[in-house]
């Protein structure tokens, strides 16, 4: 089973797989992109609304429309998250997105929220080779998350 179908499953998994070098390559890749959009929009001024905007659908998997977001942003990739209509995220979100996220309509987050797919065995002895699993997380419409 590739990486992809591990995740899919909820099976451990490794990004870095080395039986699976263009398929982690990939990821890695994507990782990168989002990584970069983040920072794109993390350091524009805050006047620039349409850049924001523009930027967000780039980063995000699809976006609704009304959607509000007061940077900073953390996200694994983007591409994995999809956003609603009438959300509004405030700074610092920060979404580990190695696998799919999905946000309804007129969902509010607060500040410092993290939204995390991934995780490791309890184990010790299982988390030696960096092994990971990701279960999706929906968040259902008219959710407010604060911390």
């Amino acid at each position: 089973m590739n990486i992809q179908e591990r995740m899919k499953n909820g099976q451990l998994f490794t990004d870095h797989d080395s039986n699976y070098p263009e398929e982690a390559a990939a990821l890695a890749r994507a990782r990168q992109r989002g990584k970069a959009l983040c920072y794109e929009i993390n350091r524009l001024h805050p006047d620039d609304l349409d850049g924001r905007k523009f930027l967000m659908k780039q980063l995000f998997e699809s976006m609704g429309d009304h959607v509000w977001m007061e940077p900073p942003i953390h996200m694994s990739y983007g591409s994995n998250t999809t956003v609603g209509n009438n959300v509004y995220i405030n700074f610092n979100l920060t979404v580990v997105d190695d696998y799919k996220v999905t946000i309804g309509n007129d969902v509010m987050f607060g500040p410092n929220v993290t939204i995390a797919v991934t995780n490791h065995p309890v184990h010790p002895e299982m988390r030696k080779e960096g092994g990971m699993f990701a279960l999706p997380v929906v968040i259902e419409d008219g959710v407010w998350i604060g911390r």
